[in-house]
């Protein structure tokens, strides 16, 4: 690996990590403002009800559209809950945790920070073609931009690549 496929691959890392932070702090918004509009229904809800208690009335369809509104509301709220853990757990998934110590430590790291044990390597990973993101090497599609990842032909071998000395080049 060239120290430009280092670089590229650095990049795509921390490019992809804050993606992941602006979307876990985008989330986190929209949970807190659901949370709001939900209290300000359920505070429309009680005025609803205090009113037909002040008048006299029962009238259980005066509740139903403001019931609804709410279920809604708390529906998106553990939709968006849900897909929060999702991506909070994801920020841990690229460590390497200890099989000794049980320390979490970097992607990529040979031994561990706490006690210096060597550390199991990393699954293989592939490289996007189109747009040069890390990908499983599994993956059927680009995370990033979408592209369908080619997988050679069955009984198809690849050349390898050979490099030239300094000394053969004329």
């Amino acid at each position: 690996m060239g120290i430009v496929d280092k670089l590229n691959e650095t990049f795509n890392k921390g490019v992809s990590e804050t993606e992941r932070m602006l979307e876990v702090g985008k989330l986190k918004t929209k949970i807190s403002t659901l949370g709001k509009n939900r209290n300000e229904l359920l505070t429309a809800l009680g005025a609803v009800a205090y009113d037909q208690f002040r008048r006299g009335v029962d009238d259980p369809t005066a509740f139903a559209e403001l019931g609804e509104k709410i279920r809604g509301i708390e529906l998106e709220i553990a939709q968006t809950q849900a897909r929060l853990v999702e991506l909070e757990s994801s920020q841990d998934a690229g460590r390497v945790v200890c099989p000794v110590c049980a320390a979490p430590n970097a992607s990529g790291a040979a031994f561990c920070v706490k006690c210096g044990t060597a550390l199991p390597k990393p699954e293989a990973k592939s490289t996007c073609a189109s747009c040069g993101a890390q990908m499983p090497a599994d993956g059927k599609f680009c995370t990033r931009c979408g592209t369908p990842v080619t997988a050679p032909a069955e009984g198809s071998v690849s050349a390898p690549e050979v490099e030239n000395p300094k000394g053969d080049q004329e």
